[in-house]
């Protein structure tokens, strides 16, 4: 018996040593802060966000690597945020020297695992997995899920550099349907005022309001003895349905970020 447990101890050692072997990573750039390996950024893009980063490293020692890769498969990890934390510390992105104080963040892109990554150093810890969030739903993924990656990557880079160096993230862009929509309600606002006050109870905004106040008529099978069970439709909302962000926080040990899916 004691001879099988070995045996079996062996076999999941043997697995997991294979699978830690079996993560690659990338090579870090020699020059500049960019490895475009998913063509997802222009020339001029890589441009700025070398100069971005160059000037986030010099004042605040705080360099933004961005990373593009097609899949994760190619690069042997199970998840975007083990990648992302160990690629980090691999590339010893803003530690200097043998301290453990280092800034940096990275920048993880999976096209077609539809996955993106924020990750900060072990120095910056959770502190700022907020502001991460933020950038991650308000700037990154809503150009993603237009298929604007160069535009997504370029206002998620900026926001971390105003996050890194200014201590704030900048405020979120409105969409763009939103002022159709509010021209449209103003719209209808007007006209239900001028209705109102042109003919009061007896025109279509008299009407409209009289059907929302109107008490609510029950059915016989209700006041039959009909019951309703709270608890049922409370497990039906819960299983069904409920507020997504749409990522997660990773907290890595040591490290924190935001991760994001589109």
């Amino acid at each position: 018996m004691r001879r099988f447990l070995f045996f079996l101890l062996a076999i999941c050692m043997a697995r997991v040593g294979s699978a830690q072997s079996g993560v690659r990573f990338l090579v870090r750039p020699d020059e500049g802060y960019v490895l475009d390996q998913a063509h997802l950024l222009s020339g001029d893009s890589i441009d700025k966000i070398n100069q971005i980063s160059a000037n986030s490293d010099r004042l605040a020692h705080a360099p933004i690597f961005v990373v593009t890769v097609n899949s994760l498969s190619e690069v042997g990890s199970y998840d975007i945020e083990t990648y992302a934390r160990q690629l980090h510390r691999a590339w010893r992105i803003g530690q200097y020297g043998d301290t453990d104080y280092h800034r940096g963040v990275l920048l993880l892109i999976s096209r077609y695992d539809r996955k993106a990554r924020i990750e900060l150093g072990g120095f910056v810890s959770r502190k700022r997995d907020k502001d991460c969030r933020t950038i991650m739903d308000g700037f990154i993924i809503p150009e993603f899920k237009r298929d604007a990656y160069n535009d997504g990557i370029m206002a998620g880079v900026q926001a971390i550099d105003s996050m890194v160096r200014l201590n704030q993230v900048p405020r979120v862009p409105l969409p763009e349907w939103l002022l159709p929509v509010s021209v449209v309600a103003g719209v209808v606002i007007l006209l239900f005022v001028a209705n109102m006050v042109r003919y009061g109870m007896d025109g279509w905004a008299g009407g409209f309001l009289r059907t929302l106040t109107a008490p609510p008529r029950y059915s016989s099978s209700w006041r039959s003895g009909s019951s309703y069970n709270s608890c049922d439709n409370y497990n039906s909302w819960s299983s069904g349905g409920g507020w997504d962000s749409g990522g997660s926080s990773d907290s890595g040990g040591s490290s924190g970020g935001a991760t994001g899916s589109w």
